[in-house]
C-alpha cells in the first residue's frame, strides 16, 4: 500500500536509523491482505480485480501530486484511483501550449484527477508529490518544485535516470 511504501522511505531516510522491524511488519501486511490476495488471483485468472482498498480506516488514503503527466503519470493515477485513492492532483507544463492544454484536461479528465494552474497549486496540502516528468526534465522539475514543499511531503522521482542525476534531484529537494 501507499502508506506502507511511504512508512518504509521514511524509515531508510531517517537520520536516527532504520527501525527493519516495523518495515518488515508493513511490507508483512501488504502482503497478507484482501487486495494482494485479489490481485494475484485476478492475475492468474486474467481478469481486472476487484480491491476492495480494505486499508485501515484510522489511516486515511493519501493526497497524491504528479508533476508531469504525460505517459506515465495517467497510468499510475488509474492504478492509484482504483485501489481508492481519490484526492490526486496534477500541473504539467504543457497546460501552458496551446497543443499541449487539450491533453493535458483529457488526461486528467480520464482519471479524476484534478488539474491545477502551478506547482504550488499542485502540491499543497500533499502527502505524495509523484514526479513524471521527462528524463531530461527531473531535475528541473524537482527545482521547481522545492520551494513549495513542507515538512512531512514526500517526493517521488520516478524517472529512470543515472544516480548522479538522482542525487541532483535529492540535493535539491533538501535544500527547501
Amino acid at each position: 500500500t501507499i502508506h506502507a511504501a511511504k512508512t518504509v522511505i521514511d524509515e531508510l531516510v531517517k537520520a536516527e536509523g532504520t527501525d527493519y522491524e516495523l518495515c518488515d511488519h508493513v511490507v508483512a501486511d501488504c502482503f497478507a491482505s484482501e487486495d494482494y490476495q485479489e490481485g494475484r488471483k485476478a492475475f492468474m485468472e486474467k481478469r481486472k480485480p476487484k480491491f476492495s482498498g480494505g486499508r485501515d480506516t484510522l489511516i486515511p488514503a493519501p493526497q497524491i501530486a504528479f508533476i508531469g503527466f504525460g505517459e506515465a503519470g495517467p497510468a499510475i493515477a488509474c492504478g492509484l484511483s482504483e485501489a481508492g485513492v481519490d484526492d490526486i492532483t496534477t500541473f504539467d507544463i504543457l497546460q501552458a501550449s496551446d497543443e499541449g492544454r487539450a491533453l493535458i484536461i483529457k488526461r486528467a479528465e480520464d482519471n479524476g484527477t484534478s488539474l491545477r494552474v502551478s506547482h504550488a497549486d499542485a502540491v499543497r496540502d500533499r502527502d505524495i508529490i509523484i514526479s513524471t516528468v521527462t528524463c531530461s526534465d527531473a531535475v528541473v522539475a524537482a527545482r521547481q518544485v522545492a520551494p513549495h514543499l513542507k515538512t512531512g511531503q514526500t517526493y517521488l522521482d520516478v524517472n529512470s535516470v543515472s544516480p548522479e542525476t538522482k542525487k541532483q534531484i535529492g540535493a535539491a529537494i533538501t535544500v527547501s
